[in-house]
């Protein structure tokens, strides 16, 4: 059960607290969650960290074929080409 308690009779909702409420408990499982939030917040912060260094590597990886190609003088459509480089990179990602 929520108490509008917002200006002009709306906007925030605040919980009606009722008898028999255990603000330690409370308190207690609010921290618990602030807490698993900044575990998440930090986990995902890892995991674009992670996945930002594996998007440069693919970056390099590409640059490099081209200029492979390109200083070999060899000369192929670009559908060939992306088809050439994954199935190179899938090569060396099972390594």
């Amino acid at each position: 059960m929520t108490r509008n308690t917002g200006l002009f009779g709306f906007g925030s909702c605040q919980p009606v607290i009722k008898k028999g409420y255990n603000k330690k408990a409370t308190d207690k499982i609010l921290q618990k969650h602030r807490e698993t939030e900044e575990a998440y917040r930090e986990r995902i912060r890892k995991l674009d960290e992670e996945l930002d260094e594996a998007t440069l590597t693919i970056d390099a990886m590409t640059n490099m074929f081209h200029e492979y190609l390109n200083n070999h003088g060899i000369e192929v459509s670009q559908r060939q080409l992306d088809e050439d480089f994954y199935r190179h990179r899938s090569k060396l990602e099972m390594k």
